[in-house]
């Protein structure tokens, strides 16, 4: 799966979440959008860089960012404590429990695999 956003992710997020909360987004590289979209709102665990960030692992985050997301980790700090659900980050407890509940649109993973053509 590409990992950008696409204009219908963003404007999913902003339906859901808000339209400040979209705009957050805007904040993080465009190439790692897709894929807290996808987290945020279905629960889909994200690659190993993002779910260090979800986690609160700062080092495993800085040994897994590329050179454009070490560069903005304080953002993905402020997009996450302002622009996302409190529930959804902070421990690999939390990320779990996002997972399992299907995200923001509790959403099954099944559901959501079949709709992208995944399943």
């Amino acid at each position: 799966m590409e990992n950008t956003t696409t204009s219908a992710e963003m404007d999913l997020y902003k339906e859901h979440a808000g339209e400040s909360w979209a705009l957050g987004l805007l904040a993080l590289p465009e190439h790692m959008r897709g894929g807290v979209v996808r987290y945020v709102l279905y629960g889909i665990i994200p690659g190993s860089f993002l779910q260090s960030v979800i986690k609160s692992d700062l080092f495993m985050a800085l040994r897994t960012a590329d050179s454009t997301n070490a560069y903005a980790l304080h953002r993905y700090g402020t997009f996450f404590f302002n622009y996302a659900p409190a529930e959804c980050f902070g421990s690999p407890e939390q990320m779990e429990a996002w997972h399992a509940q299907g995200g923001m649109l509790k959403t099954s993973h099944r559901d959501t695999a079949q709709e992208r053509g995944d399943a």
